[in-house]
């Protein structure tokens, strides 16, 4: 996928095929932290920097996730289904262009 936007917690940093993650049919790499941590030293600049515009592909499995809206630390709604691939080893990520 080309990566068209980015965004970081601290729990992960996304990799979005949309420019609005919240679309219905986006794509998103989910990349922990350890590889986040990787990808930096390897390319020299952070990950929500160096995928930005960049084509990238990643072996994985494509896993649909609800998204619930939630007040006070418990859910309340259904929000939404996103699609995303969790990158828990650098070794996952297979070509960048």
């Amino acid at each position: 996928m080309t990566v068209l936007s980015t965004g970081a917690s601290r729990s992960a940093t996304y990799l979005n095929a949309t420019a609005d993650y919240r679309a219905p049919d986006a794509l998103t790499f989910r990349l922990a932290p350890n590889v986040a941590a990787a990808m930096e030293k390897r390319f020299g600049a952070p990950a929500t920097d160096y995928f930005k515009g960049k084509r990238v592909t990643v072996e994985g499995i494509v896993q649909r996730r609800m998204i619930v809206n939630s007040q006070y630390g418990s859910a309340k709604s259904f929000n939404r289904w996103t699609h995303e691939v969790y990158v828990r080893l650098p070794g996952q990520i297979i070509a960048v262009e």
